[in-house]
């Protein structure tokens, strides 16, 4: 994420452009100083100096349009140094005060301040100020001419005020054009990303870059409550809170669809009857903002910032935000979507479980961090009793029933860390984290039981016997360091069941009584 930046930064086409009027106006004025002495006479020293100057003036244009400012971007260094040598002439200039043609070279030294302001900045504009003045002292020391010190310290307060105008407006417009290269950075970002983590952490850097808050969070709309997605407080993230919308800033946001801003926060929020709760840090806000994350007509969330210090915020503020919330909304909505075709992608049509090929990556990936973390995992393969003679009996739907309630009946028995996957047909399977043999036994065994008490009707409405499933379970690492090794041992013992009579769980006891057999 690239920060708001703090300078903006021209070619030398666009300084000329930006000084060209300056430009154009000092050289009228060049233009007529020499005309002055061309008016004075060459044949006396007044008119010699005046129609020199005016030649020298617009000599030294020239070179500043067309050469210094090339010679300045490729030797940062020349901008404190030819400011200080324009400090110097322009003091020359000034000495013409005792002939009593002040008009013409003050309004040179302006102009030349707005142009100096522009091109080399703050800093080399009060050096060329500094010693014009300390210049202007000297030669009133060193000339006979009368020196009036109340117009030249006027004009250098002028010339102080001019820079400060100049610079104010041009910090504004690094801050405005910073604030927009930011917009067009996230937006950038965000349209290419699918991710919802990525695209929320693209939201938070950019928030922290564009704002001085001490606390910013991104809730969606679960029911009457916020889940907050991001939320930071004075540097702190805190992970899995939620804001109630009732009597709340959020609330209020969401049920007006429409942002909030409050300067100072106590005063305001008291005035407008909202309650002022804290979430996060024990400590209450002074300013605050908020505003709706919305697109195409739909509702996600709110996205807010805070500071402990009071009118940290104002209008533009706000509306960068409100920039940040479209672009945020649209990129929340295509993650959600995305992520929402990849699950639908993952899982079977019929009992919306993982299908075949994501139960496997997913072992995989189970197995994986198991062998790090040093964990075990129970495995159980699951196949139901005679499941063609529902179909022939009965009918596919019927069939299709079966099918539904069993994978209803294992997510009664599993955690949401769990696999549970459709292996194929009539066979499921069960991954299970972090659990014993006997564990995996018992899910089974409850499987088994609850299965066997579910009401299952035919399509006149009568009821038919519930289905059985014979299960075989195998635990890692006793019984294989890979997927596939589990999927094999449990298949086999599986069968066994089956073997054995049906609705049964075929273990490893199992297993050791018919090799003993």
């Amino acid at each position: 994420m690239n920060p708001i930046r703090k300078t903006i930064i021209l070619t030398v086409k666009e300084q000329q452009y930006l000084i060209l009027s300056g430009t154009v106006f000092n050289t009228i004025l060049g233009v007529l100083m020499a005309g002055q002495g061309l008016g004075i006479g060459l044949a006396t020293d007044d008119g010699r100096i005046m129609f020199n100057l005016g030649l020298a003036g617009l000599l030294f244009l020239q070179l500043q349009y067309f050469v210094i400012i090339n010679l300045i971007a490729r030797h940062s260094w020349l901008k404190w140094m030819l400011p200080g040598i324009y400090g110097v002439v322009a003091s020359l200039g000034f000495a013409l005060h005792g002939m009593g043609y002040m008009a013409v070279p003050t309004a040179f030294m302006i102009t030349q301040v707005a142009l100096s302001t522009i091109l080399y900045g703050r800093g080399p504009t009060y050096l060329f100020l500094g010693l014009r003045i300390a210049g202007d002292f000297l030669l009133s020391w060193l000339t006979p001419f009368d020196y009036a010190y109340q117009q030249m310290v006027a004009m250098t307060f002028i010339g102080a005020a001019l820079v400060e105008t100049i610079f104010y407006l041009q910090s504004i417009l690094v801050k405005q054009f910073g604030r927009l290269e930011m917009l067009n950075h996230v937006a950038r970002r965000l349209a290419t990303s699918l991710e919802l983590d990525e695209v929320l952490d693209l939201i938070g850097k950019a928030v922290q870059e564009s704002f001085q808050a001490d606390t910013y969070y991104l809730g969606l709309l679960e029911g009457d409550y916020l889940k907050l997605a991001l939320f930071y407080d004075d540097g702190e993230y805190y992970y899995g809170q939620t804001i109630p919308l009732e009597d709340t800033f959020s609330g209020r946001i969401i049920k007006d669809k429409r942002s909030l801003i409050f300067y100072d926060l106590p005063d305001e929020a008291k005035a407008r009857g909202i309650p002022v709760s804290t979430i996060g840090r024990d400590k209450a806000s002074s300013s605050w903002m908020g505003t709706p994350l919305e697109t195409g007509g739909l509702l996600l969330g709110v996205v807010a910032v805070a500071s402990y210090q009071a009118n940290q915020f104002d209008t533009k503020d706000l509306n960068m935000l409100e920039n940040f919330a479209r672009q945020a909304a649209m990129a929340i909505s295509n993650a959600q979507q995305h992520a929402d075709a990849v699950e639908r992608s993952r899982q079977d049509s019929l009992t919306g479980l993982y299908n075949h090929g994501y139960l496997l990556e997913g072992m995989a990936r189970a197995i994986n961090e198991a062998r790090v973390n040093h964990q075990r995992l129970g495995f159980i393969m699951l196949d139901v009793d005679f499941f063609k003679q529902y179909n022939d009996t009965y009918g596919h739907q019927v069939g299709d029933q079966v099918l539904t309630c069993l994978a209803q009946t294992i997510r009664l028995h599993v955690k949401n860390t769990d696999l549970v996957g459709r292996w194929g047909g009539e066979e499921f399977a069960v991954l299970l984290r972090n659990v014993s043999l006997a564990e995996t036994i018992n899910v089974a065994e409850r499987i088994r039981k609850t299965l066997a008490e579910i009401e299952l009707r035919d399509r006149d409405g009568r009821l038919i016997a519930p289905p059985t499933v014979s299960q075989g379970v195998a635990t890692y690492p006793e019984d294989g360091l890979d997927g596939f090794r589990l999927v094999d041992v449990a298949d086999r013992r599986l069968y066994q069941a089956k073997e054995n009579g049906r609705d049964q769980i075929g273990t490893p006891e199992t297993e050791a009584e018919i090799a003993a057999s």
